[in-house]
């Protein structure tokens, strides 16, 4: 059973034949045309297939105009959906482009638990319950002056052993803080 049957191929390096390189040349084009036709045959398929608001169901990838902002309940500024004031996520940079795109005066504001579970990952296991505490300490603060003081203590705690979990941090800061802006009313 020691018999080795794997066949070793040498490297896709260029090759100087001229001629090599125009059947190459020549294969990637009937593949390409090939695909094309595929996928037109494919989309006629398609084409009486309509949504609602009588737009296409099926599109081909990077060939039409982008569409709103689709949520679970149908698209959010069709559906008369106004401005939030402040939207909350993870680090998602899609949802932040598309929220910037349709409302760009909307604030942002990273999740802690992401943030926090970021973080801790970033931390030996045993240093990782400390750690939360801390970061506990910032989002549960009752003003955001108390949040930035956790906030600074942490970054001093951990920055000279730990630079990259306070570089996690200090990355967001600003969009961890912004809930403070809009303080609950009782």
């Amino acid at each position: 059973m020691d018999k080795n049957t794997v066949v070793e191929f040498t490297g896709r390096q260029e090759t100087a034949d001229p001629l090599t390189e125009l059947l190459r040349r020549g294969a990637r084009e009937l593949l390409q045309q090939a695909i094309e036709a595929e996928l037109s045959t494919f989309m006629e398929g398609f084409k009486n297939r309509r949504l609602d608001n009588d737009r296409a169901a099926v599109v081909r990838n990077g060939h039409l105009p982008e569409r709103d902002i689709q949520t679970g309940i149908g698209p959010v500024k069709e559906r008369g959906m106004n401005a939030p004031e402040l939207a909350i996520g993870d680090g998602a940079i899609g949802f932040w482009a598309a929220l910037e795109e349709t409302y760009p005066e909307t604030r942002q504001q990273r999740c802690w638990v992401h943030k926090t579970a970021n973080v801790l990952n970033k931390l030996p296991k045993a240093g990782q319950p400390k750690a939360k505490r801390f970061l506990y300490d910032i989002w549960q603060a009752e003003t955001r002056a108390d949040a930035e003081k956790a906030f600074d203590t942490f970054i001093k705690t951990y920055e000279a052993k730990y630079p990259k979990v306070s570089e996690c941090l200090l990355k967001d800061h600003e969009e961890l803080m912004s809930f403070y802006d809009f303080p609950a009313k009782h």
